[in-house]
């Protein structure tokens, strides 16, 4: 298992990533251009942590504090952690922990969620899981 990303504007994906079994980067500059195009939306920063590694790592706070230097007054986004239950590519239940943010050093667990479809989280099960299951003996 490896972690993976995509962040959302809008509810579309606009950059995913495949990281390393215990990191994964978001390209913000890919982010950025899309942010600057659409200066009210609603951003989410989607990532898979490992099974039964629901809450932030330091990586995870650190990073929220470097979003929050860099969108200055863009307002309200959201950073979920999403654990999946098992490595069956098809089966996407999971866990998800959901922090709101702000442009302040603020950001807290909520229970409300943006939404994440199927194929959202099919996408990042494959990013996640998929060499593994193409190497699988099936």
């Amino acid at each position: 298992m490896i972690e993976s990303s995509i962040v959302t504007l809008n509810g579309k994906i606009i950059d995913y990533a495949k990281g390393t079994p215990a990191s994964v980067e978001f390209d913000f500059e890919r982010v950025w251009r899309h942010i600057k195009k659409c200066p009210t939306g609603a951003i989410h920063f989607i990532h898979v942590h490992p099974q039964g590694l629901t809450k932030l790592s330091l990586k995870d706070v650190e990073c929220i504090l470097g979003f929050n230097m860099a969108l200055g007054n863009y307002g309200t986004y959201w950073f979920s952690i999403i654990t999946f239950d098992n490595s069956d590519l098809f089966n996407i239940k999971h866990t998800c922990t959901i922090y709101q943010c702000n442009n302040q050093k603020d950001f807290y667990e909520v229970s409300e969620n943006p939404q994440i479809s199927n194929d959202q989280l099919l996408f990042l099960k494959h990013l996640s899981y998929g060499k593994e299951i193409e190497n699988a003996n099936i």
